[in-house]
């Protein structure tokens, strides 16, 4: 599954788990579940999505292959 076949799928999800919006409301929930399910998937496991270990979200990890995925901040000066 490509990160498109994502985009789409779980954006046709927020559709029907949400049938009281407007169009307008519908389509930029598409989109904005769509995309963000589509970065949330694990580039190794298909179908997998990366959650946080800590409240602060800067670590994620795959529950499937335990890949770890860090938040970095770039201070320039």
């Amino acid at each position: 599954m490509s990160k498109v076949d994502t985009f789409g799928k779980e954006g046709k999800i927020f559709l029907k788990e949400h049938p009281e919006l407007n169009e307008v409301q519908a389509n930029l929930g598409y989109v904005t579940w769509g995309f963000l399910r589509a970065l949330a998937e694990c580039p190794d496991c298909p179908g997998v999505f990366r959650v946080p270990d800590n409240e602060d979200w800067d670590h994620l990890y795959c529950p499937s292959c335990g890949g770890v995925w860090t938040h970095k901040s770039v201070i320039e000066v």
